[in-house]
């Protein structure tokens, strides 16, 4: 198993579980695939357009989503889609998980930010581009 956690000044570290159900993990890398996207990087792994190959967004400072894509199945290579995902910016340090919480096979987007909100996207449609659009913000 793999653990990416973000840093404060954008990299991320990289870490190995040294052994079968040990909680016990090992730094491989603390800039893991050299991405640097920014001050206080979150990043979430999910497949958004289900091609069997994982989507690496990670939140940041100024509120955007940056989307990865891995080079292939089973790399660590990903690649930069863009800078700012269906042009979401929840505000300062967002930090973005997927689930879906409704049960209708679609991902949701949630998006924690320094305001202490949560903002909740849904996936509009299975097609390509994966587009997400605003359902509601809840105050925590």
């Amino acid at each position: 198993m793999d653990l990416i956690i973000g840093e404060y000044h954008g990299n991320l570290n990289h870490y190995e579980q040294n052994a079968v159900n040990s909680n016990e993990f090992d730094l491989v890398t603390d800039k893991f695939n050299k991405i640097d996207a920014g001050r206080y990087s979150a990043p979430a792994f999910t497949d958004l357009d289900n091609d069997g190959l994982l989507d690496l967004i990670i939140g940041e400072q100024d509120g955007n989503l940056n989307h990865y894509e891995q080079n292939a199945a089973n790399s660590t290579g990903f690649t930069l889609v863009t800078e700012n995902l269906n042009n979401i910016n929840v505000g300062n340090n967002a930090k973005p998980v997927f689930t879906d919480l409704d049960n209708d096979g679609m991902l949701d987007l949630v998006i924690g930010n320094e305001a202490g909100e949560l903002k909740h996207y849904e996936q509009m449609s299975e097609n390509l581009p994966v587009q997400f659009s605003s359902f509601t913000a809840m105050q925590t």
